[in-house]
C-alpha cells in the first residue's frame, strides 16, 4: 500500500503509515508486510490509525530497548494501553530510540499489543528535539486535533503519572498545553541551582537529579564546555611555560588549582565544590535560559582520566631532574589535555565519554550512555 506524502502533522511526525498490532481489527485495509516478524505486524495509514473521530489523544511511549527503565514501564504501558484506547480515546503508538533494528524488534516484543511507529532514528531525533525531551522512557500526550498545523499541542509528559495513576483516573494528567521544547529543558533559575525532593543530595546543588533516573544525576553541557574552554587556555598557559618560561610559580599555581578541579569535580560533579565547574555553570546561566541536561557519569569518568594526566603532568615536572627529554614528555602529556579541552568547548565532543562508551561499558558490562549522544 502507498500512501502520499501530506503536510498533517500526524504524517510528518510518526510517517505515512503505522505498523499495526495483530490484534487490531482493521481488516478492509490491512497489507501484511513481515508475516514473520515476532509482532506479525501490518501497516495502515497514519492518519486512519489517529482517526480524530475515534481519538481526541495521542500517546507517545518512547523507549529503547538497551534501557532498564524502559523495560520496567513497558509493562504498565501495555496493561493501561486498553484502559487509554477504549475508555479514554488516547491511541498509544510506541516510538523507539533503539540503535539499530534488531534491537527495535525485541523491543516491539516487550510492548506487543500496541501499535509502532516503523522503525526510522531520524524521526525520533526530530521528534525529541521538538518535545525537548532529555531523557527516556517518556510518554507524551498530544491533542489529537489541528492536523493542518505545523505540529501538535503537548498536554504533557505523563511518565510519572502512569506509574501513580496505574488506572487513568486523571487521565490526561494535565489540562494544559505545554509549549514545544519545554516538556524537560525548562526550569526556573531556582530549580536549576537548588534540587528540591526526595531525589538530590547536597552535592546535587547545580545539577539535575531525574526522578526518572533517582540513582542518576545530570549536569549542564552548556556549562561543561565554558569549562572545557577554561581548562583549554590554562593548558595553553602551561604549554608556554614548559617551552619558553620555565616559570616553577606558574606550575606551583596551575597544578593545585587544576588537580583540586578534577578531584572534585570528578567525586561530587560540576558544582559546587569544583571552582571551575561552578564558576562556568554561573557563566552558562547569563548565555542560556535552559540548561542542557546531560548524563554525568560519562563526564565524571572523563574527569578522572583527566586528574590521572594532571598528577601524571606534576610527577615528570618533580622528577625532571632524573628524567632525560623531560620536557617532551611534559609537552605530551599538556598537548593531550589540550586537544581534549578544545574538543570538548569548540566541537562538544568529550574523548573521556568516547572512551567510557567504547571501551569501558562493553568490558564492564555496563549501560551504554545513548543520551549523551543525543
Amino acid at each position: 500500500m502507498v500512501v502520499s506524502a501530506s503536510n498533517d502533522w500526524r504524517c510528518t511526525l510518526l510517517g505515512d503509515n503505522i505498523r499495526v498490532s495483530s490484534h487490531e481489527p482493521y481488516p478492509a485495509i490491512i497489507e501484511d508486510t513481515d508475516l514473520e516478524s515476532p509482532m506479525m505486524s501490518s501497516l495502515i495509514p497514519t492518519k486512519t490509525a489517529l482517526d480524530p473521530m475515534k481519538y481526541d489523544y495521542v500517546a507517545l511511549f518512547m523507549g529503547a530497548n538497551y534501557c532498564p527503565h524502559c523495560r520496567d514501564l513497558a509493562p504498565t504501558v501495555v496493561k493501561i494501553t486498553p484502559i487509554l484506547e477504549m475508555s479514554k480515546r488516547c491511541k498509544v503508538i510506541f516510538i523507539s530510540c533503539d540503535r539499530d533494528a534488531e534491537n527495535f524488534e525485541q523491543s516491539c516484543q516487550k510492548i506487543e499489543g500496541i501499535d509502532v511507529m516503523p522503525y526510522d532514528l531520524e524521526k525520533t531525533r526530530d521528534m525529541r528535539d521538538l518535545f525537548g525531551i532529555a531523557t527516556i522512557p517518556a510518554f507524551m500526550i498530544l491533542q489529537n486535533k489541528d492536523f493542518d498545523e505545523s505540529a501538535p499541542k503537548v498536554v504533557t509528559n505523563a511518565r510519572h503519572k502512569l506509574t501513580e495513576d496505574k488506572n487513568c483516573f486523571n487521565f490526561p494528567w494535565s489540562q494544559d498545553v505545554m509549549p514545544l521544547n519545554t516538556v524537560r529543558n525548562a526550569i526556573s533559575f531556582k530549580e536549576r541551582i537548588i534540587i528540591q525532593g526526595k531525589w538530590g543530595r547536597w552535592y546535587h546543588l547545580g545539577h539535575y537529579a531525574n526522578p526518572e533516573k533517582p540513582e542518576a544525576m545530570y549536569m549542564d553541557e552548556h556549562a561543561v564546555r565554558i569549562r572545557g574552554g577554561v581548562l583549554n587556555i590554562i593548558t595553553w598557559i602551561a604549554l608556554m611555560n614548559v617551552l619558553f618560561l620555565e616559570q616553577k610559580a606558574i606550575v606551583y599555581t596551575i597544578f593545585p588549582l587544576v588537580f583540586f578541579e578534577m578531584l572534585t569535580a570528578s567525586t561530587f560533579g560540576l558544582t559546587p565544590i569544583a571552582p571551575i565547574g561552578t564558576f562556568s555553570s554561573l557563566i552558562s546561566t547569563i548565555f542560556w535560559s535552559e540548561p542542557d541536561w546531560k548524563p554525568a557519569k560519562p563526564k565524571r569518568f572523563a574527569w578522572w582520566v583527566g586528574l590521572f594526566m594532571v598528577t601524571l603532568y606534576f610527577t615528570i615536572f618533580s622528577l625532571r631532574e632524573n628524567i632525560n627529554n623531560y620536557k617532551v614528555y611534559l609537552v605530551m602529556v599538556i598537548s593531550i589535555f589540550n586537544l581534549a579541552t578544545w574538543l570538548e568547548s569548540a566541537a562538544g565532543f568529550c574523548i573521556g565519554c568516547f572512551i567510557y562508551n567504547k571501551f569501558v561499558v562493553p568490558a564492564f558490562k555496563l549501560e551504554e550512555c545513548v543520551e549523551c549522544k543525543i
